[in-house]
C-alpha cells in the first residue's frame, strides 16, 4: 500500500481500522535554515525565509567598528561644528564678543565685523524738541505745567520762554515741586499766579525779569518759601496778593515797585516775615495789619520801608500793625542834606538820631512830611474765607448793605468790593420799594431780596455775588 504524506511532522494519520489496524504517525525530515545578522541599534526579528521550516542556526555578528558606544561629556566654548559622536552630553558655552557703540542719527545699526553682537547701545540723537516748538508755536505758556503731578521739573531748563510775554498759571497748584530751575523770563509781562499754590516750593531762583507788568499772587500759598531773592518787578504794576498766606517766608531780598499801583493783600498773614526790602513805594501798603502777622519785622526793614515812601501829590497810608508800631514809637530821624536838595527830591533823606539831636522828629512825623501816615490797623484774623460783591446793574448799589460775621450793617461802597475772612455774610435792602437780585456763586441760583429782608450765606469756600437792584419790578 502507498501513502503520499504531504503533513509537517508531529501530524498523525488517522488510518486506525482503515488500511492498517493503528494509526501512523507521521516524521517527516523538512529543511531548517542558518541565519547571520549584524547587531544594529534597533531590535530585529529573525525568523526563517518562507522555503524553510525553521532556523536551525542564528548567528550575531561582531558589533562594527561605526558603531560607538557614547560616554562622557563635551565642554563647547567656541562656535563652529564639533563631532559629539563619543560623548553622551555637550555642555555648550559659548561667550558671544560684544561691542559698545554710540548712536547719533536715525537709522538700522549692525555690530561691526569681529563682533557678535552689541552689549550697549547709546543713543544720541539730536531731535525736534516738541515742546519748544509748542511753546513757540503757542506763543503763551499760561497754565503750560498747571497741577504737574511731579516733583522735579528739571527738564524745561532748556526750555527757551525769553520771548514769551504770558507765563501766568505756568506752575499753579503743582504741589509736589520743591524747586525750579533757572528761567530767563525777561520777555515776560504778565507772571500772575505763575506758582501759586505750589505748597512745597522751597527755593526760587533770581529770576530774569525786565518787563513785567502783572505779579499778583506769583506765589501766593507757597507755604514753604522762606527766602525771596532780588526780584526786578520794577515794570510791574500790579502786586495784589504776591505773598498772600506765605506764612513761612522770612526774607525778601529786595523788590523795588516803583510803578506799583495795586498793593493789596501783598503780604497777608506772612506770620514770619522779618527782613523786608523794598524800594520806591508809591501805593497804600499794608506789612502787617495786627499782632498775627508782620510783627517779626527788624527795626532796620521798617525804617527802610519808612524811607522808600516816595512823596507823593496825595495822601498814602503804610500800615504796619501794632507791634511794629511798638517799634517805630521811640525812634526819632533827622533829615539830611541841603534844604533846597530835600525839597526837589521823592525821597526824604534820613538817618536814626537821638530825640535831643538838632532836627530830631519821631518817625511819624517824618513820615507826614511826606504826606503818608503810619497807621495801626487791628485786624481780627479768623479762618474765613473771601467774599467778592459786584454789581451787574446799572443803578449804583447803595440800597444793599452787608455785614460779615455778625457785625454791622455796612454800605457797599465799591464795585467790586472784596472781604477777607468771612465765615459768614448777610445781605439787606435799605430802601422801600426797591429789591435785589442776588447771585450767589454757591448755588449758581439768583434770589430775590426784598426790602426790610435778610439773606444770610454761611462762607464754606470763597464766594462771589452779583447785585441788580430791581424797582418796580424791573431791574434799574
Amino acid at each position: 500500500m502507498n501513502i503520499k504524506i504531504t503533513d509537517r511532522n508531529g501530524v498523525t494519520l488517522k488510518t486506525a481500522n482503515t488500511f492498517v489496524k493503528e494509526d501512523i504517525a507521521v516524521a517527516v525530515d523538512l529543511p531548517q535554515q542558518e541565519k547571520s545578522v549584524t547587531p544594529t541599534k534597533s531590535v530585529q526579528e529573525v525568523v526563517a525565509d518562507s522555503d524553510y521550516d525553521g532556523l536551525i542556526k542564528v548567528t550575531v555578528g561582531a558589533i562594527p567598528d561605526e558603531y560607538i558606544v557614547p560616554s562622557g561629556e563635551l565642554d563647547i566654548t567656541e562656535n563652529g561644528t564639533k563631532d559629539v559622536t563619543n560623548y553622551t552630553s555637550a555642555n555648550v558655552n559659548v561667550q558671544p564678543t560684544l561691542q559698545e557703540k554710540e548712536v547719533t542719527e536715525n537709522g538700522e545699526y549692525v555690530a561691526d565685523e569681529g563682533y557678535d553682537g552689541f552689549s550697549k547701545v547709546t543713543v544720541n540723537v539730536a531731535g525736534e524738541d516738541m515742546l519748544q516748538q509748542y511753546v513757540d508755536a503757542n506763543g503763551s505758556c499760561n497754565s503750560l505745567f498747571a497741577k504737574f503731578k511731579g516733583n522735579n521739573i528739571d527738564f524745561i531748563k532748556d526750555l527757551d520762554i525769553s520771548n514769551i510775554a504770558d507765563v501766568s498759571y505756568m506752575f499753579s497748584d503743582s504741589t509736589k515741586i520743591e524747586t525750579i530751575p533757572l528761567l530767563n523770563l525777561s520777555g515776560a509781562t504778565n507772571i500772575a499766579g505763575m506758582f501759586a499754590r505750589c505748597s512745597k516750593l522751597k527755593t526760587i531762583p533770581q529770576l530774569v525779569l525786565s518787563k513785567v507788568n502783572a505779579s499778583s499772587s506769583v506765589f501766593e500759598n507757597c507755604i514753604a518759601l522762606e527766602t525771596i531773592p532780588p526780584l526786578n518787578i520794577s515794570t510791574a504794576t500790579l502786586t495784589s496778593n504776591m505773598f498772600y498766606n506765605c506764612y513761612n517766608l522770612i526774607t525778601i531780598q529786595l523788590l523795588d515797585i516803583k510803578n506799583v499801583g495795586q498793593a493789596s493783600n501783598m503780604f497777608y498773614n506772612c506770620q514770619k516775615l522779618t527782613n523786608l526790602t523794598l524800594l520806591n513805594i508809591k501805593v497804600n501798603l499794608i506789612i502787617g495789619s495786627s499782632s498775627s502777622y508782620g510783627h517779626l519785622l527788624t527795626l532796620e526793614s521798617l525804617l527802610n520801608t519808612c524811607q522808600e515812601c516816595i512823596n507823593v501829590g496825595s495822601a498814602r497810608t503804610l500800615t504796619v500793625g501794632s507791634a511794629n508800631s511798638t517799634k517805630l514809637q521811640s525812634v526819632y530821624v533827622k533829615l539830611t542834606g541841603e534844604d533846597e536838595e530835600i525839597a526837589s527830591l521823592p525821597k526824604l533823606p534820613m538817618v536814626q538820631c537821638e530825640p535831643t539831636d538838632e532836627g530830631a522828629m519821631p518817625i511819624t512825623d517824618y513820615m507826614a512830611l511826606k504826606n503818608w501816615t503810619t497807621d495801626i490797623v487791628f485786624v481780627p484774623i479768623e479762618t474765613g474765607y473771601t467774599a467778592t460783591l459786584t454789581n451787574v446793574g446799572s443803578n449804583a448799589i447803595d440800597p444793599v448793605q452787608y455785614k460779615i460775621n455778625g457785625g454791622e450793617y455796612q454800605s457797599i461802597t465799591s464795585s467790586p468790593t472784596t472781604l477777607n475772612n468771612v465765615t459768614n455774610i448777610t445781605f439787606t435792602v435799605t430802601e422801600e420799594n426797591k429789591t435785589a437780585q442776588v447771585w450767589d456763586s454757591g448755588s449758581s441760583s439768583i434770589q430775590i431780596l426784598s426790602y426790610g429782608n435778610e439773606l444770610s450765606f454761611d462762607l464754606t469756600s470763597d464766594m462771589s455775588f452779583e447785585f441788580a437792584v430791581v424797582t418796580g419790578g424791573g431791574a434799574d
